[in-house]
């Protein structure tokens, strides 16, 4: 039984100094950049999981940095050890702020930055209801580990350096890097480069491209420049557009995209950036469709969705870089191999492709049962568990799902500006999250 008034009370005693932790590390821009020595994803995301894990030293955890790529905090005895995992990078802070994004100001018991609900938050505040768990005396049969990853949003490398490196693995857990109550299906996610290349001449009238910060993200910017060789002008313009999560781009405005319909509209564009708006129309406003046409999941787990997140030139080449999302029963290779006809179409290829395969946990598994009986306890609602288009760090483990931090009453504002929480929403999922290390490890 999880004894919720001694951990209330052992959680409350550390309040000030939790919201205290996160806003430290949120004040951290942990984007992930060249990799130094000592830090192989860049200085400002070491200098994240420094922090976070001097935290739960000076807590009294037990605690362990592997590498410099991923480290851990833990308490208990046991033969086994349940995880609950997140992560302290976070994409760049991109549009408009009400607040500066790396400040973490709280305003009217609102808490404002990159990394209030993605992760940092969730995961900062693990450690503390870690501590409470461990103070509350609390008897529990199996170890609990709040694993501290660094490289989420660029593929999760960090958690492959953990399996690699012999640590570990746990019996099962769950990751605070989503929303409630708990998803048991989540789409796979392709990622795939295409390439056009250029002539000598194409290269010499097409002088710039860039958009884009990251593929898991709608491209809210786009620049372009080249020489009209017709009409002896030369064109440059800066495309706006509006930033949402790759696995809902319906949510956001391609700049991308938005560039393509006014290019063509132009007269005599060069050949290269009239096949470059043609590929860019029909990716994102066709292909997906086709797709569903020709391809069909065994049970109802949402559409496929595409994305184009970055886009640049280099060299003699222009670079595309989607993130496809694809739900449980499909099968990737036939999605990339549609998506090499279609790049073929416009004399392009394929110069890189990466999958991450869908995760599907039967809503009969003891895990989803257990987080969702908790859930609808503290709650006091039915609800049932939920399929996403998202991808979250339960993929990396077995026998994992993503409980948390979002509430469904709580507006999604991971990878938007103006990422938020309400300080009330932000201690009630922490509380969430204390109680569910207790019930998966007694």
């Amino acid at each position: 039984m999880v004894q919720k008034e001694v951990l209330d009370l052992c959680l409350e005693r550390y309040y000030d100094r939790m919201i205290e932790g996160i806003q430290n590390n949120m004040r951290i821009p942990s984007v992930k950049g060249e990799p130094e020595a000592g830090a192989p994803y860049g200085k400002f995301v070491n200098i994240a999981l420094e922090d976070a894990l001097l935290q739960a030293k000076e807590l009294g955890l037990r605690v362990k940095n592997i590498d410099h790529k991923i480290g851990y905090a833990e308490i208990g005895k046991g033969d086994q050890m349940i995880a609950v995992l997140g992560h302290l990078d976070v994409v760049p802070a991109e549009g408009e702020w009400k607040h500066p994004p790396y400040e973490a100001v709280i305003s009217e018991g609102i808490l404002w930055g990159r990394g209030a609900l993605d992760d940092k938050g969730p995961i900062i505040g693990a450690l503390y209801a870690l501590k409470a768990i461990q103070d509350s005396g609390i008897q529990l049969n199996k170890r609990i580990r709040v694993i501290l990853g660094t490289d989420e949003e660029s593929g999760s490398s960090c958690v492959k350096h953990y399996i690699t490196s012999k640590e570990e693995m746990p019996s099962c857990g769950f990751t605070p890097d989503a929303q409630f109550p708990v998803i048991y299906s989540e789409k796979g996610a392709i990622q795939i480069v295409i390439e056009q290349k250029l002539t000598a001449k194409e290269d010499m009238l097409f002088e710039e491209c860039n958009g884009g910060k990251a593929i898991n993200a709608v491209m809210s910017n786009f620049s372009i420049a080249f020489f009209d060789e017709q009409t002896k002008t030369r064109y440059q313009k800066i495309f706006e557009g509006k930033n949402a999560h790759a696995s809902e781009p319906w949510k956001g405005i391609n700049a991308a995209l938005k560039a393509s319909k006014e290019l063509l509209t132009l007269d005599d564009i060069p050949e290269a950036i009239k096949r470059m708006s043609c590929f860019i129309q029909e990716s994102l406003m066709m292909f997906p469709r086709e797709l569903e046409k020709n391809i069909h999941s065994g049970e109802d787990l949402g559409k496929i969705t595409l994305n184009l997140g970055k886009m640049y030139k280099k060299k003699e080449s222009v670079f595309y870089e989607f993130d496809i999302r694809y739900p449980y029963g499909i099968n990737a290779a036939d999605v990339i191999d549609q998506m090499g006809q279609l790049a073929g179409k416009y004399k392009m290829t394929i110069a890189d492709k990466k999958n991450n395969p869908p995760l599907y946990i039967s809503k009969d598994n003891e895990i989803v049962r257990k987080l969702m009986n908790l859930y609808c306890s503290e709650m006091g609602e039915e609800i049932a568990p939920i399929a996403i288009g998202g991808s979250t760090y339960a993929k990396s483990f077995p026998n994992m799902v993503a409980f948390g931090p979002i509430f469904p009453f709580q507006e999604n504002k991971i990878h938007q500006p103006n990422e938020s929480v309400d300080l009330k929403d932000l201690y009630r999922a922490i509380t969430l999250i204390m109680y569910a290390m207790v019930v998966l490890a007694q």
